[in-house]
């Protein structure tokens, strides 16, 4: 798929057009490439983006009507727990991406705007999945409801900040920003109004100040689950107009 982040105009890229700018048109950027691009962002955070394993094969089909077919516990017993996205990140601070891979590329982006708000998200949820490994319960399993809407604002959230002067909403799921670069039409998001820094106005805030605030804000909502519950309640699948949106005040011409 062809890589076009001159394309990436208007507010629903407010929070990563900059980012998207430093891989040059064409293909999809490598995620080596991916990774020594924003290394400047992700460093400090003491995260790197790392090229994903195969993911491991499924036991035969024949296989799995056996009347010594192991629980599901002793058949996840038999999976790295680092086979699983989210504790891979939380145990060793590496994000695994596919290659040539048009979603992992914005997760990339993700990591990079936001470093501490995905790193707090992706350790909640790791720890779901590491509570499901030990209670035998076994991986892929139904999402409970904190997971759930971890994920949701992960992959389709809009967060606003309440500042002095009016609201700032940003887009900061991965999967809108693919589904934008992709097609037209309004956003239907998972949208969550959240307090901005003391003093911060939207009418001068700095592309710098709203990533920064953004990832405070989301930070703080991901790490207490009945916040969480709370501020999402009854916000999901909300229809987003562009003129909604912050967009980055434009540099001065020189």
């Amino acid at each position: 798929m062809a890589w076009q982040p001159q394309a990436l105009q208007g507010p629903r890229f407010a929070a990563i057009a900059d980012l998207a700018a430093r891989f040059p048109a064409g293909r999809l950027p490598t995620v080596a490439e991916l990774d020594h691009g924003l290394r400047d962002l992700l460093a400090p955070a003491g995260i790197s983006l790392v090229e994903s394993r195969p993911a491991p094969q499924r036991r035969r089909r024949q296989d799995r009507g056996r009347a010594d077919k192991p629980s599901a516990g002793a058949v996840a017993s038999h999976r790295s727990p680092l086979d699983i996205y989210e504790i891979r990140c939380a145990e060793t601070g590496q994000v695994p991406c596919r290659p040539d891979n048009f979603h992992d590329v914005w997760n990339a982006l993700s990591w990079a705007a936001f470093p501490r708000a995905k790193w707090q998200l992706t350790r909640r949820i790791a720890a779901l999945q590491q509570r499901a490994l030990a209670s035998g319960q076994g991986l892929p399993r139904a999402r409970d409801r904190e997971h759930d809407r971890l994920a949701l604002l992960d992959e389709g959230g809009v967060l606003e900040l309440d500042c002095a002067d009016g609201a700032l909403a940003v887009v900061v799921g991965h999967a809108l920003w693919q589904h934008a670069a992709l097609a037209s039409g309004q956003i239907r998001a998972a949208k969550v109004c959240l307090p901005a820094p003391s003093g911060m106005r939207r009418s001068c805030a700095s592309l710098g100040e709203v990533r920064a605030a953004i990832d405070g804000a989301w930070t703080e909502l991901v790490a207490t689950p009945q916040r969480l519950h709370d501020a999402m309640a009854g916000r999901a699948g909300v229809l987003v107009d562009d003129d909604e949106l912050w967009s980055a005040p434009r540099a001065p011409a020189a």
